[in-house]
C-alpha cells in the first residue's frame, strides 16, 4: 500500500514512458496480489500490465520501447531461473555463504584486528557471491536481447555480455542513490546534493563503459534477423529450458527414491 504512490511518482517523474509504466504497473500488481488472496507471480503481473496499458492506447504496441521493455523483462523472468541453476554449480553460492557465516561466528569473540583480518579473507567469497548473482542476469539479458537487437536494428552487440556484468550492478546503485536524492530533496534541496552527485557519477561511468565497449573492434557487426529467425531463437531457448526442467525433475525423483530406500 505505501509502495503504490511511490511507484506512481516514479512513473510521473520519468515522463510516463512505456518502459516506466510497465515497471510501475508490474510492481504494483505483483506486490498487491496478496491483498486479494492471490499468489504473487511475475508472468501474471506482466500480462495484467499489458491488459491495462494496451486497451486505452492500442498504438502503444508499435512503440519500440514498449516492445523491448516487455520482451526483455518477460525473457528474464522465464529464462533466468535456468541460467541461475546452471551457473550455481560453478559458483556454489551456498558453500560461499556457509563459509562466511562460519568464519563470522568464529571471529565473534576475537579482537578487532583479528576480526578485520577475517573480513579481509572474505573478499574472494564476497566476489564469488556477487558473480553468482549478477553474471546469470547478464547472460540472460544477452540471450534475450541478441535476437531483438538483430531484428530491430540490424546488428548484434558482440561485447554486450561483458558490459552488462558491470553495467547491471551499477544501474541498481544509480536507482538507489537517485531514490535517496528524491527523498532527501523533500527535506531540502541541499540535502540531496551528495546522493545526486554519486548517482550522476555512476550514470556517467555506465555511459562511458557502454561507449568504450561499443568502440571496440567488431563490437556491432551487421546482422539482420527476420521474424522467423526471431521466433526460432526463442523456440530453441524454450526447448533447452524444457530439457533442463525434465533433467531436474528426473534428478529430484532419483533423490526421493534413494531417500525412501
Amino acid at each position: 500500500i505505501p509502495l503504490a504512490p511511490i511507484l506512481a511518482a516514479y512513473v510521473f517523474l520519468t515522463g510516463g514512458q512505456p518502459s516506466a509504466m510497465r515497471a510501475g504497473l508490474m510492481a504494483t500488481i505483483y506486490y498487491a496480489a496478496p491483498l486479494f488472496g492471490r499468489r504473487s507471480d511475475a508472468l501474471n503481473a506482466i500480462a495484467c500490465a499489458v491488459l491495462l496499458l494496451v486497451p486505452p492506447n492500442p498504438e502503444i504496441v508499435t512503440d519500440l520501447g514498449f516492445i523491448l521493455s516487455f520482451s526483455m523483462v518477460t525473457g528474464i523472468v522465464v529464462f533466468l531461473p535456468y541460467v541461475q541453476s546452471s551457473l550455481d554449480r560453478l559458483f556454489r553460492p551456498e558453500a560461499a555463504t556457509e563459509a562466511m557465516v562460519i568464519d563470522r561466528l568464529a571471529a565473534g569473540k576475537m579482537s578487532f584486528w583479528r576480526r578485520w583480518f577475517f573480513n579481509f579473507l572474505h573478499i574472494p567469497l564476497y566476489l564469488r557471491l556477487k558473480c553468482a548473482k549478477h553474471i546469470p542476469v547478464a547472460i540472460t539479458a544477452a540471450l534475450v536481447s541478441f535476437p531483438l537487437t538483430a531484428h530491430f536494428f540490424g546488428f548484434c552487440t558482440s561485447y554486450a555480455l561483458l558490459a552488462n556484468i558491470i553495467v547491471i550492478p551499477l544501474a541498481g546503485w544509480v536507482m538507489r542513490f537517485s531514490a535517496a536524492g528524491l527523498a532527501l530533496s523533500c527535506i531540502h534541496p541541499v540535502c540531496a546534493v551528495p546522493a545526486n552527485v554519486i548517482a550522476a557519477g555512476l550514470a556517467w561511468l555506465m555511459k562511458e563503459i557502454s561507449f568504450q565497449t561499443a568502440r571496440l573492434p567488431g563490437a556491432a557487426p551487421n546482422l539482420r534477423f527476420n521474424t522467423a529467425m526471431l521466433a526460432a531463437w526463442y523456440v530453441v531457448l524454450l526447448s533447452l529450458c524444457a530439457a533442463l526442467r525434465r533433467k531436474g525433475t528426473e534428478g529430484a525423483g532419483l533423490d526421493i527414491d534413494k531417500n525412501s530406500k
